[in-house]
């Protein structure tokens, strides 16, 4: 039991003798404690006999009689007719403040069994397995995650009050104190005892992961959401603030796990940019991308040099992703799907959102190679983050058109006025821009023919 437990990331309290009752954490400080009642079978004490099961060190039955009083029972390969002093234990506990589930082969139980299942109030449960019996619960917890996501009213209600917060000055500190308290909130949540940094990466746990990882962010994804697209420039640094604290909230090493504790702040990110987008604010996705700093192990860095997909989570992983494994970008697809819902009411059209959507990730990618290259030649090569786009597009077989018509567009409309510019993007020039966009667009079309 212990080594299934570490092999999930859960290092439990073990009890497995009467001294060490006395040393353990209280039940309710332990986020996980096996009770071996007949002992360790690597300590000579083990119980076994039936003269040895009669009774136990008035200790473990302290023990006990706590655990059957203040939670509930699942009962499954016992039978109820040898280990007199757990027999005795239950009939001693009087309350019954938690159910007590017994699962028994085809549902046939002894007599000793029966009697206890009435005593105890029981429900009886018929299984084929032990085995299928803990899958299906294990299935039945994992889908009751999804009511466990904060009341769909919670963030419609802190939406509220950043709108009549962010719409008039004299509201500054109520704003301020909004975004902060939900901020810490976020932070606990993310906390190491939540999301440890073992396990085994599967299908299934990287899903679970992720999911658990979105519906911990969502409230404060309204948020910025709403901040990004209504907010004004004095505004910006409240967004800054926020991704950089839910991107340091963790202390980060090496590893798959460690990598994806960047998720929430990714999903921010991408959150506050495609809002930003939609209302034309480049200059709030510019500040979002470059004036957060980020702590890492080999150096400090900004957003747009290691808050994309590819960095925070391997392809090879990302095509872990249930029915994802034959995509170029799983883990932009998975997005895709996810921010649907919060950014619908400012986006209702589909079209439309996934325009905003590429249009992100596209700009992104501009960005970072603005930003990592001084002089770009004929020899530039483009080898940052993609997203759909680049291999959406050449799909539809419209390689020569424009990659992205919508910055296209705001780009002719302003000129050297865009706004992307003003903030400091591509050096604060239109030439920079045009260079740049024509030489990730030429190494992206080199590379279409692999798709």
């Amino acid at each position: 039991m212990e080594l299934a437990l570490e092999d999930v990331g859960i290092a439990p309290t073990v009890i497995a003798s009467p001294d060490a009752v006395e040393g353990a954490l209280p039940l309710a400080h332990s986020r996980c404690t096996v009770i071996k009642l007949h002992g360790d079978y690597l300590d000579t004490r083990i119980k076994n006999t039936l003269p040895e099961l009669s009774e136990y060190d008035e200790r473990v039955d302290g023990l006990l009689d706590q655990v059957f009083d203040e939670y509930g029972l699942i009962i499954c390969g016992w039978s109820g007719d040898w280990d007199v002093a757990l027999i005795s234990a239950l009939e001693r506990c009087k309350s019954r403040r938690f159910t007590t589930y017994w699962a028994a082969y085809q549902g046939e139980v002894s007599e000793n069994a029966a009697r206890l299942l009435d005593l105890r109030k029981a429900q009886l449960i018929s299984i084929q397995s032990a085995d299928h019996f803990f899958g299906k619960v294990n299935e039945k917890v994992t889908a009751l995650k999804e009511y466990d996501r904060p009341d769909p009213l919670s963030a419609k209600l802190a939406v509220a009050s950043l709108k009549r917060y962010i719409a008039e000055e004299r509201h500054r500190i109520s704003l301020h104190d909004l975004i902060q308290e939900e901020t810490e909130r976020v932070v606990k949540a993310l906390g190491e005892e939540h999301f440890p940094a073992t396990g085994p990466i599967t299908p299934e746990t990287l899903l679970d992961r992720l999911s658990r990882y979105e519906a911990a962010v969502e409230i404060l994804q309204a948020l910025i959401i709403y901040g990004c697209y209504w907010g004004e420039k004095k505004h910006r640094y409240l967004w800054v603030q926020t991704v950089q604290r839910i991107a340091n909230a963790i202390t980060r090493s090496s590893g798959y796990w460690m990598d994806l504790r960047l998720y929430p702040a990714m999903l921010l990110l991408y959150s506050g940019g495609i809002a930003s987008i939609a209302a034309s604010r480049y200059d709030t996705r510019w500040s979002l991308l470059f004036e957060p700093t980020i702590r890492d192990l080999d150096g400090d860095f900004p957003p747009v040099k290691g808050l994309y997909t590819w960095k925070i989570l391997a392809q090879r992983v990302q095509e872990l992703l249930p029915g994802r494994e034959r995509e170029y970008t799983p883990l932009s697809n998975h997005l895709l799907e996810v921010l649907r819902n919060p950014l619908q009411d400012l986006l209702p059209d589909q079209r439309e959102y996934e325009s905003c959507f590429d249009t992100y990730e596209y700009l992104f990618a501009l960005l970072y190679a603005d930003e990592i290259t001084e002089e770009i030649g004929e020899d530039f090569g483009f080898s940052g983050p993609l997203g759909r786009y680049s291999w959406l597009y050449f799909r539809r077989n419209r390689s020569r058109d424009s990659l992205n018509k919508r910055l296209d567009a705001e780009v002719q409309k302003y000129g050297e006025a865009w706004n992307m510019l003003i903030a400091g993007g591509f050096q604060g020039s239109l030439p920079r821009f045009e260079q740049v966009k024509e030489a990730v667009d030429k190494s992206l079309r080199t590379a279409s023919r692999h798709w």
